[in-house]
């Protein structure tokens, strides 16, 4: 959860634009007005260093946050050993599955978490810091996590992440990230499976504010996926001398896709109950769905808005209504399609008419916030937004901001990740900089409609 700062005074952005490489335009961010409190914040080199005291305590303080908030550890939690190295992985439902699943393991443990929100803030900095989080990048392949990772583990310490990357929309869980399919399938430790019961209800990713909820975090069971196929004899005798020769082995990941499934599979089954929990007959709450449903379900050509108890679509006058067990009813209900249905089910049906609109070609033109840093400041600070214009077509996107005018490739922004519920991240091999998109529904209607333009299948889609 990687963020940074744009100054005044800051390097010369190196921009494609109009397919030529141009400098000469002023940055689209303006100066930050506290400098100061970047000072404050806990550089990322001091962070995935081995649990000392103050991280303990630290845990300890958590638990009781945790108990506090309505969690509480199911009898299974005693298959976890109590030393030794260990993984855990879990579903990713709500921004509250970090702390429940790390205050309640039975012993410390160590978390991935995207370098965008660990250097988002100072206080954020300091939490995850005490939290012994691994910040990781997730939009380029990062070494250095996974080797403070793998030191972790050969210091005899547990490393707990959540695979899919980001989390989940609409209560079923996703594909996980390719890169964290590799490295369960290497290392050499007892990996299990985790869930917290009752966290997507408690905070659904689109909902700004959490709702009170009593949750129990679980072990669903250990992992067993097949390992890789092992080096040739030289590369082998040449790991075996590495320091995490007895967490991890090299070779090659030829079932990295069944692999991924077979995690997929897991998650599903372990998290089935969460979409049925979900309490959408709140006001806020539905006002608030407009953020996973950007797109009408029935016809995906607009935005849909809240008026009354229901949201409209001003394009078809389709209208939703929560119908309980986080299930929606459409109205007016047609013979051909299912009048009530579960979130992602709607939204399924609202990625195959984006779909759809794409074979025929179609325009998308959002105001969003646009905030940009170089590729090497990437976690530097907080991000700058300024008020901008984009473009999505067949050709790609076009930002427009400050007197600028940036364009970007459809494969970048297809392949661009989401950060929280209202930001997206582009980074485009070869540039220089970084942008960041800020949009209430905007962002995902980006990213889901360059996927479709590309035909992209919607479970590879960054979460």
């Amino acid at each position: 959860m990687g963020t940074a700062s744009c100054t005044l005074s800051a390097t010369k952005r190196i921009l494609l634009v109009n397919g030529s490489f141009d400098n000469s335009h002023r940055p689209l961010a303006r100066p930050r007005k506290f400098p100061w409190a970047m000072g404050l914040k806990i550089p990322l080199t001091a962070f995935g260093r081995p649990l000392t005291v103050p991280h303990r305590w630290f845990w300890r303080f958590g638990r009781v946050v945790a108990w506090l908030c309505g969690g509480r550890r199911a009898t299974a939690m005693r298959e976890i050993p109590r030393e030794g190295p260990a993984v855990v992985i879990a579903p990713h439902l709500s921004f509250f599955d970090a702390l429940f699943l790390h205050a309640l393991l039975p012993r410390p443990s160590r978390f991935f978490a995207a370098a965008f929100f660990v250097t988002r803030n100072a206080p954020l900095s300091w939490l995850f810091y005490l939290g012994g989080v691994i910040p990781v990048e997730r939009h380029k392949p990062d070494a250095t996590a996974v080797r403070r990772a793998l030191r972790l583990l050969a210091r005899g310490e547990m490393v707990a992440f959540f695979p899919e990357g980001g989390r989940t929309w609409t209560g079923v869980p996703s594909l996980p990230m390719t890169p964290a399919v590799k490295l369960l399938l290497g290392v050499k430790v007892p990996i299990y499976v985790a869930t917290v019961d009752g966290s997507y209800d408690c905070w659904p990713r689109f909902d700004p504010v959490p709702r009170p909820r009593r949750v129990r975090v679980r072990i669903a069971g250990a992992l067993a996926l097949p390992r890789a196929r092992p080096a040739s004899g030289r590369r082998r005798a040449a790991a075996a001398r590495h320091w995490w020769s007895a967490v991890y082995a090299p070779g090659r990941r030829a079932d990295v896709p069944r692999a991924a499934a077979e995690i997929r599979a897991q998650f599903a089954a372990a998290a089935a109950g969460e979409p049925a929990r979900l309490r959408l007959e709140i006001p806020a709450r539905l006002e608030a769905l407009a953020r996973v449903l950007c797109f009408c379900p029935e016809c995906a050509a607009a935005a849909l808005a809240l008026r009354g108890r229901s949201l409209v679509c001003p394009s078809c006058g389709t209208a939703f209504r929560a119908a309980g067990a986080g299930r929606l009813r459409r109205f007016p209900s047609g013979e051909d399609l299912e009048a009530e249905q579960s979130l992602h089910g709607f939204f399924l049906r609202m990625v195959s008419g984006v779909e759809a609109r794409a074979t025929s070609g179609f325009c998308l033109e959002e105001a969003v916030g646009a905030g940009e840093v170089p590729q090497a400041a990437a976690a530097a600070g907080a991000i700058h937004f300024v008020p901008a214009s984009a473009r999505l077509d067949r050709d790609g996107l076009r930002i427009v901001a400050a007197g600028r005018e940036l364009r970007l490739p459809l494969a970048a922004v297809a392949a661009s990740t989401m950060m929280g519920s209202d930001t997206l991240e582009v980074w485009s091999p070869g540039s220089e900089t970084v942008l960041y998109l800020r949009a209430q529904g905007g962002a995902l209607r980006i990213l889901l409609a360059a996927r479709a333009f590309l035909r992209l299948p919607i479970e590879t889609m960054n979460p």
